[in-house]
């Protein structure tokens, strides 16, 4: 195989493998938006669950309302800025005992 033939190889594959890329990151996205959509059907059928509850038995108050608890991708984003905070504050600290 002569030079050509290699850049050529090379540059099908790089490309085919950012095509595999591209296509799993709309899957994820996908994935996301759907199963947000769904999270929100059952908030929705939750709060009309509740409401029917409430309707029906005047002392409901031992019902308790749904629980929103941070998604996965949420928790992960505050760890993250977390620790960049950290670090930031690290750097800044040491940046100011180095010059006094």
């Amino acid at each position: 195989m002569n030079v050509s033939s290699y850049q050529t190889w090379f540059l099908s594959m790089y490309f085919s493998i950012n095509t595999l890329y591209l296509f799993l990151i709309f899957i994820s996205f996908a994935w996301n938006a759907y199963n947000t959509h769904q999270y929100r059907i059952l908030i929705e059928r939750q709060s009309k669950l509740e409401n029917i509850l409430t309707e029906l038995l005047p002392s409901s108050s031992s019902i308790s309302s749904y629980h929103h608890e941070s998604s996965t991708i949420e928790q992960w984003f505050n760890k993250v800025s977390h620790v960049l905070q950290q670090l930031t504050l690290k750097d800044t600290i040491k940046n100011n005992t180095v010059r006094h």
